[in-house]
């Protein structure tokens, strides 16, 4: 707890008032603004994923040479050199703060163009470059956003569309469900069956599928919170477009079946939605019931959207 606290009050969250090793509630708040500020689940207890994002947040670009090596190199120095890529018009496929392949092919070929050795590495002599080649203002767009709505154009049509379908806890029957009328549509999928969202994000990469969607319920029941989220990957300020553009689809035929309010959408930094190399969508259902009586319909839903998604156009 001490680390924690300590590391909250470094990134300028103040715990002041709660005793030495004391999880109270200046420190429960701290982490609440943190988790907002990050897009992460706000639940004010600093889990696993708030515990890393809180290490990440440590690393500003020059603490430590980056490369591409395995575990991947995570933290907000690999998000400030994927954004500042991005700037100059290399493409690092998503600003997620992870040193994967898409990064490391942008700084080789940012090395290549400004004359250094391209080793791989970024070091002094690269960050150097970085500073007198960056631009002094900020394009409105990242190049990444733009390619990923290339390249979601490229692969997706109703005909060759590969779609994994994950269970996150408690919605097999609506997997069972949805998949059956995606495959009378012509769609190939997947199913992943584990709970944690680092395999689940490992196996639709594996599939290379076009499109992930995890489906969970939490046995919620409360009438008037909405009756389905909706999450797409946003962070960095860096937001997946065809990921938003599907939740918004489907945000369209929960109203006009069930009418306003049935449905909440969001941005979020999800594990799952942060390590997939394609668009992916989270939904998770609050009320059993509503599920239950209603799965038809749900489905049906679920599967025009995404059929009309994987032949829409995305204004970017």
């Amino acid at each position: 707890m001490a680390d924690c606290r300590t590391r909250l009050e470094r990134l300028g969250y103040q715990t002041n008032g709660d005793k030495p090793e004391e999880f109270g509630k200046n420190t429960q708040e701290a982490i609440r603004l943190f988790q907002a500020s990050r897009n992460l689940e706000v639940d004010g207890i600093c889990g696993p994923n708030t515990w890393a994002s809180l290490i990440e947040a440590s690393w500003k670009l020059g603490d430590r040479l980056l490369y591409r090596r395995q575990p991947m190199l995570r933290g907000d120095d690999v998000a400030e050199l994927q954004k500042q890529f991005n700037m100059l018009g290399f493409d690092t496929c998503r600003i997620d703060g992870i040193f994967g392949d898409a990064t490391l092919s942008a700084l080789t070929e940012f090395q290549r163009n400004v004359g250094i050795r391209s080793d791989g590495v970024v070091g002094p002599r690269t960050i150097d470059e970085l500073k007198r080649m960056i631009p002094r203002h900020e394009s409105n767009r990242l190049v990444s956003e733009i390619k990923e709505v290339e390249r979601w154009k490229d692969h997706t049509g109703r005909r060759n569309l590969r779609i994994m379908l994950c269970d996150s806890g408690g919605a097999g029957i609506c997997i069972s469900s949805i998949s059956k009328l995606l495959l009378y549509n012509g769609v190939q999928i997947s199913m992943s069956h584990s709970f944690n969202q680092q395999r689940q994000a490992h196996e639709a990469n594996a599939f290379d599928a076009d499109l992930c969607i995890v489906i969970g319920l939490e046995d919620l029941d409360k009438p008037s919170s909405p009756l389905i989220t909706l999450s797409y990957y946003s962070g960095y300020n860096y937001v997946s477009l065809p990921a938003k553009s599907l939740v918004e689809e489907i945000e369209r035929g929960f109203e006009r079946v069930f009418g306003p309010g049935k449905s909440h959408a969001e941005g979020l930094s999800l594990p799952v939605l942060r390590e997939t190399k394609m668009p992916t969508l989270v939904c998770t259902f609050t009320s059993p019931s509503f599920l239950l009586q209603n799965l038809a319909e749900i489905t049906e839903i679920l599967d025009n959207s995404v059929l009309s998604w994987s032949t829409s156009t995305i204004k970017h």
